[in-house]
């Protein structure tokens, strides 16, 4: 089951099918936001997501603390190609799964 923690700008129309779904089955989008307060809440963290979908320009902060929030999550996916918008140490040296979307635009 994926369980996704959307670090993403909520009114981004390109996330619009993510957000208003339906998702494949087995998936539950969990909370979409910015920052780590927009994903700090107990309703969240008993849910223990295992997915965070990146799409934020200003992502590499927030996604290192929600890594260090959520041990849970295995998988990281950013919707554009390149990953250099969240590369870090945090990120690089946490053991989740890193994918982009090479190919989809070309």
């Amino acid at each position: 089951e994926a369980r996704v923690l959307a670090l993403c700008d909520p009114l981004d129309p390109y996330n619009k099918p993510l957000y208003d779904g339906p998702l494949p089955e087995g998936s539950k989008l969990l909370a979409v936001g910015s920052t780590l307060a927009d994903f700090d809440n107990e309703s969240i963290i008993n849910q223990d997501p295992n997915v965070i979908f990146v799409s934020h320009p200003n992502a590499r902060g927030p996604l290192v603390e929600l890594l260090n929030k959520f041990p849970s999550v295995e998988w990281v996916h950013t919707r554009s190609a390149g990953v250099d918008f969240i590369a870090s140490d945090g990120l690089f040296s946490s053991p989740v799964q890193l994918t982009n979307a090479k190919g989809m635009f070309s």
